[in-house]
């Protein structure tokens, strides 16, 4: 087939596939909605006769649904596997030669791949078998449909949004950032983004603020699950083709299989039943789609896998490199940009995200920064203001990141606009900063150390290239896909590049010229890459390892080094007297610089001022500012360069200043004072740059309208021999009147100042001033960069005047590339680019140290059924079986660790025996009890020189001597406490004498020990062998858990056992010795249900009316009531005076959740808040006065009441659940896997929380107004003691008392307990003062607390936020200790019903005596659980009915017994929950409330563990390449060939070991003669051309 016929059957073809998989979702999707409907039925519970039949007939539907499915997707696999024979049939003319239809107007875009070998012999047959994979980057996972719940969700959001317009600018702006964060932490960061645009609604713009109406978006069909597609690609080329080369010769070449055009790279969601499995034998078995990632005949069936025949050599020898290298031409250039756009966009909204990746970024972790993005990414801003990063425009030098991105590509701007970072401009500064330094680098040296080698206009060519295609950085941005970057590379192949005649046009002589040079250059750039420093370079030592690490993307120390002229060197030498010698040295060195030159290309007989220089070998350290004022000052991404006036910097001062103070270096401060230049290079240059930039356009102005002829080479002298010399300063001061420039007189470099227009404004002068004009734009785009970004700019661009090859060669690509993509007049063509896919390795060789097994040597359950040859490698390091994943995790990185350095380091040759793990916990269990671990080892040496024999005694003492240990503090220790309790006062310090024995291994040197050979020696030698491994052993178990904590990311807690040690702290308990458990998890409940219907704010059997509380809380205040006796029958006896009485509770106005709020733990000395209360009550009621005492004595009752304190245990339970059990909701009658509903709205079923809210409004008001009132009376009553004192009063008006008394009641009511008044009747001025200040702080306290509730936007906040919003204002008006509980409505009635139904079948015995034992069982070891023992054991006393809990367990299974009672293991592995409900209700539809009183989760053990295995896995070493390269052809002739493509991978390999080439090297070459083209003078003129002092980089 021709191209175009296979591009058109491809399209075919994919049409057919997507409409099959189109109609098995729209299956998948009638049978969620079918099931979605069943699931709402039966949660109905019981249902009716219709319900029923509908019922029925859904489940009919379902059953027939499902069967469809099946047929459905068996007809996809089927027909895949047609597609791909019909797809591979149209590929009969191979690679090679397709490509050679493919117009050579449009470049390549190459995706990395990465590749996989293996040598594989089998007698006389040698193979070399390749594995290709795709990279990441090519992966699509993004699935542009949405779910129900995410349309749902993202108009939820729009709609939120839209009702923020009425709130403040911040509060809106806190509201929306908290509605976005909603949605991001539900679906992702990028997914929402996504879920965002595509439900914006229609008319939402940047005036969305004053829409009268959002207008929703309609939407599509909903897709019935979040995930549907397997992640894929279809970007691989139609086939790969594997190239191995000897050196720069291809020996051997092999075309694989064609490649599906979808390429399945996971399982697929609609198909999982088929995707993976197990087979008869338990093994693996997966997907036809998947089996190439697994299998390599399937990988070698669909393109994925080459076998490549290897005759001799070849197969004993290898190759230098491996290229894989393939072309997809199944879509045309049109659908290949509509693929780049859609990958664009599907790595944008996945979970990984896409970025533009600003130069600075770090991309390795480092002590001082972490690897990942340097700029903030807002898309919650993007997402709002629906603006794009950039908006492309058609200046060159303007143009954002993104939009060269976007044009490289070939594809739309406005795919990439949302691109974060996409709008940054580090190619746009890198092209500033060639602007900006020009005329001070290249400029001057071609201009005056050059000249007249390179003419006028050959500069000007010069200049336009190198300031629009030559950059240190690339001219297009680095990306980030995931946490992976990528370079984008234009390339071609240098060695067969061709100028066509159009790029020639009328400077055909230039641009040859210029192709020479550089290839002259990259000869001996050739010679120097054996010093290049690469991983792998043979002979590899420590110092290659160093550089190679220290390579970094721009020069980071400058050097300069000093040259003479000759005529000073002339003048030196014959000032020293000449002698024959020096005239030969003279000669000689003379005739070194003409063969110098020569053999660089330069004319030696031609006069040019670089050819009079003699540059010192020497350099010297620059180590002044390079950037800002001070060099030990830390460069910043954020931080400007620092203003010398309080505002300007100098860049600010070169754009600002006239000529003259520029000329004279004239810097003011703030107060108009001289203050000294800056240092700093940069401005160095860039100073010589503005005024050199001035002098040249002057000067050329003056020559092309004829003023001069032309610009004569100035002279090393001025003014010498009463001659006057014109130097480019002087143009500066010349009469632009006279020059015809303006009509008054003025020096005519400031009628130039006076043209340069404003940012944005167009220029309007001489032609002439436009390169100065230049580099005003570019000094505007780098006065506002920070010191970081301007100083990698200023590192770049000297790198380009110096040793930067690669970037002059890219350079010419570039411009190629450009001029395929636009017009003469810089538009963008949006052509499109062919696609294709790389990846090489190099030195690749086989292992001839493995050793083959057949497949009967193994185990049968290992044996494969093809009976392939297993190999095994002798260095392998076996394989450790651990307790869990994670501890084989840690096994893993620990003999990894013993592997590479255990012959050098022995500290990484662990040993975790139990008998040792032991030894080192009852160490840290010694640590733990306050002894050191020196004197813990000096006890264990003791001891056992005690136990081997009483004559070894005398030998301690000795020892303690020589090593002692100072205690350092002395602290209490109980009676008959062991040893190791005790501080250590007088012991052998272990760790010292430890520290001895290294050196001293016989303790030699130590006095009174026995003799070496004696018994008793080596009694002590082999006791001090048991403590040097004691102390191994804790050594051990440190390092292992320190690996254990930071390989999982516990970065705190990785050294903390080591310094807790070494500091002498208390250690962790370490959980590398933890044994994890596996099995059946139970989830256990206990809940209490609250009456909700028909329940008052007021309890019938207490007296008075209802109390704030009682109001807001009914149904818990109704059920305290009846969980207490009645109030008549709560009794306690009181006396006052000659009074002596029993009183009940009825004789107050008092509800029982007052009552229960206001107990407090004990009961006497007026310790609780109730007690306060009575004894006001009891004062006011009858009318006791402040002065007389009143005693309680709460054990007192009648014989029908129960004392206060005998009911005080169950009033103390009561408490415990009110204030600190959690309200129940919906979720928690759900399994633990089932908590979260999907797609519903309000899972936790929450109701009338909007009146909650308006009722709670209403309280605060009341509150508030109660408050004002207390000020009221305070501030009447402030005046009254005022006026008291004035007329020296002892009292104050018992009215104003009394106001102020009744004002502070009014607050009480609400749970202030503060707000109890101090006094009831007693006048006099010191209770006034003590009642006027409780007022003013009750209301100081009030005020406060109301001033922080808000219930701004909340409509706007999800359920769960509007309760946790109520609770909180219900605590700030009610008190801190008051717990609001709201209503809610169950999700699974019919689930409840059932439970409910069949709870007293799960029991073994009668439910009383059952329930009975199980709470006595939990009680003893749950706290909440002893609580809930208490509150039954006492309610039983004084209600008629016992403490009701019924069990219930979901979900409910005929014949199952309750898992609090018994476990069965047909339940295992089953999810149970167990709700054990006091008051269950009875009808599942009611309004619910009530409290979860506790909740844990049992461990049901398992006969099997899974554990985990740590093996040693020689992975193999190759990487994708980190870059995309955009390749254009080397010479155009219509079309492109196969072996050009091939020229410019290899070429471009090459050239990117040259780019590692560091300017040190040239210090050997000719063209240190030359280069860097960097050079300043000693002059102070600042214009001379007598450059005898250059900067050059000499290290990277």
């Amino acid at each position: 087939m021709n191209l175009i016929d296979i591009q058109q059957k491809a399209s075919q073809l994919a049409a057919e596939r997507d409409k099959a998989y189109g109609q098995v979702v729209e299956q998948f999707t009638i049978l969620n909605a079918l099931e979605k409907e069943v699931a709402q039925l039966k949660a109905r519970g019981k249902l009716s006769d219709s319900d029923t039949v509908i019922l029925k007939q859904r489940l009919a539907e379902i059953d027939s649904a499902q069967r469809n499915l099946v047929e459905m997707k068996k007809g996809v696999l089927e027909g895949r596997v047609r597609e791909l024979a019909d797809y591979q049939a149209m590929f009969d003319a191979t690679p090679q030669k397709l490509i050679e239809q493919l117009p050579d107007s449009l470049p390549f875009v190459l995706f990395p791949v990465r590749i996989e070998t293996h040598f594989h012999s089998v007698g006389d047959t040698h193979e070399l078998w390749v594995r290709v994979y795709p990279d990441e980057i090519t992966t699509f996972t993004h699935e542009k449909d949405l779910t129900a719940d995410e349309i749902e969700s993202g108009e939820t959001y729009w709609r939120q949004v839209w009702a923020t317009r009425t709130e403040t600018d911040e509060a809106g702006k806190q509201l929306r950032t908290t509605l976005w964060n909603g949605l991001a932490n539900r679906f992702g960061e990028n997914r929402a983004a996504w879920v965002a645009r595509q439900t914006q609604p229609t008319n939402w713009s940047a005036q969305w603020r004053t829409l009268p109406e959002l207008i929703l978006k309609p939407q599509n069909t909903p897709k019935p699950q979040p995930w549907t597609q397997a992640p894929h690609t279809r970007l691989m080329p139609n086939q790969f083709v594997v190239m191995a080369f000897s050196g720069v010769r291809k020996v051997l070449e092999t075309v694989g299989s064609p490649i599906p055009d979808y390429l399945v790279m996971g399982p697929d969601p609609l198909q999982m039943e088929s995707s993976f499995g197990r087979d008869a034998d338990n093994k693996l078995v997966y997907s036809k789609e998947m089996a190439w990632l697994f299998d390599f005949d399937e990988a070698l069936a669909v393109g994925m896998a080459i076998k490549m025949t290897l005759p001799s050599p070849w197969f004993q020898r290898g190759f230098d490199r491996l290229v894989v290298l393939g072309v997809r031409f199944s879509t045309d250039a049109v659908q290949n940009q509509q693929l780049l756009e859609e990958l664009v966009q599907n790595h944008n909204y996945s979970a990984e995200g896409i970025s533009i990746l600003p130069q600075g970024t770090p991309t390795n972790n480092t002590e001082k920064a972490t690897a990942g993005p340097s700029a903030s990414i807002n898309r919650q801003q993007e997402v709002e203001e629906n603006t794009p990063y950039f908006s492309p425009v058609d200046d060159f030098y303007q143009q954002s990141d993104g939009q060269r991105f976007a044009e490289a590509l070939g594809v739309s701007n406005e795919s990439v606009s949302f691109v974060p970072n996409a709008g940054w401009n580090d190619v746009r500064e890198a092209l500033a900063m060639n602007n900006a330094l020009w005329p001070a680098t290249w400029g001057l040296f071609l201009n005056d150390l050059l000249k007249p080698l390179v003419s006028r206009s050959r500069q000007t060519l010069v200049r336009q290239f190198f300031t629009e295609f030559v950059t240190g950085r690339g001219g297009l941005p680095a990306i980030r896909v995931g946490n992976q970057p990528y370079g984008l590379l234009v390339t071609s192949d240098f060695n067969s590049w061709q100028f066509t005649d159009a790029e020639l046009g009328t400077d055909k002589d230039f641009w040859v010229k210029l192709l020479a040079i550089l290839q002259q250059l990259q000869s001996q750039w050739e010679t120097l890459r054996p010093q290049v420093a690469f991983a792998g370079k043979e002979g590899s030592n420590p110092e290659n390892l160093m550089n190679m690490l220290g390579l970094q993307a721009s020069s980071v120390v400058f050097h300069s080094r000093k040259a003479v002229t000759d005529s000073y060197v002339w003048n030196y030498l014959n000032f020293r007297a000449l002698t024959p010698q020096t005239v030969g040295l003279w000669g000689r060195l003379q005739r070194a610089k003409e063969q110098q030159f020569t053999a660089l290309g330069f004319n030696a007989a031609t006069d040019f001022l670089l050819e009079k220089l003699i540059f010192q070998t020497a350099t010297d350290e620059l180590n002044g500012p390079v950037i800002d004022a001070d060099p030990r000052t830390p460069l910043s991404e954020t931080a400007l360069i620092q203003p010398f006036n309080g505002t300007d910097n100098y860049i600010d001062w070169l754009l600002k200043s006239d000529l003259q103070t520029i000329r004279n270096g004239q810097f003011l401060d703030a107060n108009n004072q001289p203050v000294a230049p800056p240092k700093a290079l940069l401005y160095q240059l860039l100073h010589r740059a503005y005024l050199e930039e001035f002098g040249q356009r002057i000067a050329d102005w003056l020559v092309d309208q004829r003023f001069l002829q032309d610009l004569p080479v100035e002279g090393q002298l001025q003014n010498m021999d009463g001659q006057q010399d014109i130097t480019k300063a002087d143009y500066f001061q010349l009469d632009a009147a006279k020059l015809r420039l303006s009509q008054t007189a003025m020096p005519v470099g400031e009628f130039i100042r006076a043209l340069i227009p404003k940012p944005g404004e167009p220029y309007n002068g001489p032609t002439e001033m436009l390169p100065l004009m230049g580099v005003i734009d570019a000094l505007r785009t780098l006065r506002g960069l920070p010191t970081a970004r301007l100083e990698r700019l200023f590192a770049e661009h000297l790198d380009l005047c110096s040793y930067r090859l690669d970037a002059w060669q890219t350079g010419l690509f570039a411009r190629r590339l450009y001029n395929l993509q636009h017009t003469e007049k810089n538009e963008y063509l949006r052509k499109g680019t062919y696609l294709g896919a790389y990846g090489w390795v190099e030195n690749l060789r086989p292992n001839t140290t493995k050793t083959g097994f057949p497949q009967d040597q193994y185990p049968a359950p290992l044996q494969d059924s093809k009976n392939k040859t297993i190999y095994e490698d002798a260095a392998n390091g076996g394989h450790i079986q651990t307790p869990s994943l994670r501890h084989a995790t840690t096994a893993a990185l620990l003999r990894n660790a013993y592997l590479s350095h255990g012959d050098d380091n022995a500290q990484f040759a662990v040993n975790l025996s139990s008998e040792r793990v032991r030894l080192a916990l009852s160490y840290l269990d010694g640590i733990r009890n306050g002894q050191e671990l020196a004197a813990l080892l000096g006890y264990q040496f003791e001891r056992g020189l005690h136990d081997r024999g009483l004559l070894l005694n005398q030998y301690i003492y000795v020892l303690r001597d020589r090593f002692p240990l100072a205690a350092k503090q002395l602290t209490p220790v109980p009676d008959n406490a062991p040893q190791e309790v005790v501080e250590a006062r007088n012991v052998i310090n272990g760790y010292d004498l430890l520290d001895y024995a290294r050196a001293h291994p016989t303790l030699q040197g130590i006095a009174s020990l026995p003799a070496d050979g004696t018994t008793e020696k080596q009694a002590i030698l082999d006791e001090l062998n048991r403590l040097t491994d004691t102390l191994d052993a804790i050594a051990d178990l440190s390092l292992s858990e320190s690996v254990f904590q930071a390989v999982h990311g516990n970065y705190d807690r990785a050294g903390g056992m080591m310094q807790a040690i070494s500091e002498g702290k208390m250690p962790a308990t370490p959980e590398i010795v933890d044994t994890p458990r596996s099995g059946t998890s139970i989830t256990h409940r206990v809940a209490v249900c609250l009456q909700t219907d028909g329940v008052g704010d007021q309890h019938p059997a207490w007296s008075g009316p209802a109390s704030p509380r009682s109001k807001v809380n009914p149904f818990v205040n109704y059920w305290l009531g009846e969980r207490l006796p009645q109030a008549a029958s709560i009794q306690f006896q009181y006396q006052a005076g000659a009074v002596d009485d029993i009183l009940s509770l009825a004789q107050f106005t008092l509800q029982p959740l007052d009552l229960v709020l206001m107990t407090g733990s004990e009961l006497g000395a007026l310790s609780s808040e109730i007690e306060r209360w009575l004894t006001y009550q009891i004062r006011q009621n009858f009318n006791i006065s402040d002065g007389q005492s009143i005693t309680f004595d709460f054990h007192k009752a009648e014989s029908n009441g129960v004392s206060f304190a005998a009911l005080l245990p169950l009033l103390r339970s009561l408490k415990k659940i009110i204030t600190e059990a959690r309200p129940l909701h919906a979720l928690d009658f759900f399994p633990q896997t089932q908590s979260y509903l999907e797609g519903v709205a309000n899972p936790s079923g929450y109701q009338d929380l909007a009146t909650c809210k308006t009722d709670l409004e209403a309280a605060t008001a009341e509150l508030n107004t109660r408050a004002l009132n207390l000020k009221t009376a305070a501030d009447q009553l402030k005046a009254e003691i005022t006026a008291a004192r004035t007329n020296q009063l002892t009292s104050v008006a018992s009215g104003t008392l009394h106001a102020v008394r009744k004002a502070l009641l009014a607050i009480a009511d609400y749970g202030w307990s503060d707000a109890l008044p101090i006094s009831v009747d007693a006048t006099s001025l010191p209770i006034a003062d003590d009642l006027l200040a409780q007022a003013q702080g009750m209301v100081s306290v009030i005020q406060k607390q109301l001033a922080t509730v808000d219930f701004a936007g909340f409509e706007a906040l999800n359920p769960d936020q509007q309760l946790d919003r109520c609770r909180d204002v219900a605590r700030r008006v009610y008190g801190q200790s008051f717990s609001w509980i709201p209503r809610f409505q169950f999700r699974n009635q019919s689930q409840l019903d059932d439970a409910l139904e069949h709870s007293k079948e799960m029991l073994s015995g009668e439910p009383e005596l059952v329930i009975e034992n199980w709470l006595q069982s939990v009680a003893r070891v749950r706290p909440e659980m002893e609580n809930v023992e208490t509150l039954a054991l006492h309610h039983d006393l004084y209600q008629d009915l016992p403490f009701e809990l019924t069990p219930w367990q979901l979900p409910w299974v005929s014949g199952e017994k309750w898992v609090g009672e018994t476990f069965a293991e047909a339940q295992r592995n089953q999810e149970r929950i167990s709700i054990v409900v006091h008051q269950a209700p009875a009808d599942m539809t009611l309004p619910q409330a009530g409290w979860l009183l506790d909740e844990w989760t049992e461990l049901i053990p398992t006969d099997q563990e899974t554990t985990g295995i740590a093996f040693h896995y020689n992975r193999p070493n190759a990487s994708p390449p980190q870059a995309i390269l955009l390749a254009v052809p080397p010479v155009l002739t219509g079309k492109w060939t196969w072996d050009e493509l091939v020229g410019i991978l290899y070429d471009t390999l090459e050239r990117a070991k040259r780019r590692a080439v560091e300017p040190d090297m040239l210090t050997t070459t000719g063209y240190f003669q030359i280069l860097p083209a960097v050079l300043n003078d000693f002059s102070t003129g600042g214009l001379s051309t007598i450059f005898t002092k250059g900067s050059t980089l000499l290290k990277n």
